[in-house]
């Protein structure tokens, strides 16, 4: 297996990264073996970034890690939030402000996730107003469900589909042709793990445009 990748993981704690020569043995003799507590610093140290072609294999062994009888500080009351409100956050009410220009109607949705609505509205009344200027078409929803991924990382795969089932369903009753995410999580998340809704899914970097830098002198 190839271990020649960037990996912010194995850079900050090289004493509890897992190679992928492992990840792949653990998964190749899954029924042999159970994860024990002390195995979570090791299994939950991987936050998904892709550099090491292996991010799916990773999650499904924090799936084992659950199955196997381990526990997770404050998982079950995040689940409980997640399947109640559809957020991590158990007010669910976007700190964005109102802003003036976005249709009422469209194909199109600008998904702005639920770390932006709560923690960086800002950000996201910025990149709102900037496809504006650029005279794109989209709606932005009132009240959002969480794309899933907070929960996918912690393998708890049961509610993460239920996420996935209930934005299916939204995304098909308000007919939307396309989603631009604001969020890198929620892109990757949408990208491959909606496919067969045949929608497509973009990233707003996709509609920026290029400074050009003007010759001094």
């Amino acid at each position: 297996m190839n271990e020649d990748y960037n990996c912010p993981c194995r850079d900050v704690d090289p004493n509890n990264f897992v190679t992928n020569e492992q990840v792949i043995r653990l998964l190749e003799t899954k029924d042999d073996y159970k994860f024990n507590q002390e195995d979570y610093l090791r299994l939950y140290n991987c936050v998904h970034c892709g550099a090491c072609g292996t991010h799916y294999e990773r999650f499904l062994l924090k799936q084992k890690f659950l199955k196997d009888g381990n526990k997770i500080e404050g998982l079950n009351e995040q689940i409980e939030v997640l399947e109640k409100h559809g957020t991590p956050f158990k007010l669910n009410k976007s700190r964005i402000k109102h802003i003036e220009g976005i249709n009422i109607k469209s194909k199109t949705l600008l998904y702005f996730g639920c770390f932006t609505t709560v923690k960086t509205p800002k950000y996201g009344e910025d990149i709102a107003k900037y496809l504006l200027s650029k005279n794109v078409d989209f709606i932005v929803l009132e009240k959002e469900i969480c794309c899933g991924y907070p929960i996918l990382c912690t393998g708890e795969v049961k509610t993460y589909d239920l996420l996935i089932e209930r934005n299916k369903t939204l995304i098909i009753e308000m007919g939307f042709e396309k989603i631009i995410t604001v969020c890198p999580s929620c892109y990757m998340v949408f990208k491959k793990h909606y496919q067969e809704l045949d929608i497509k899914i973009e990233y707003f970097t996709e509609y920026l445009t290029p400074v050009v830098k003007k010759n001094k002198g």
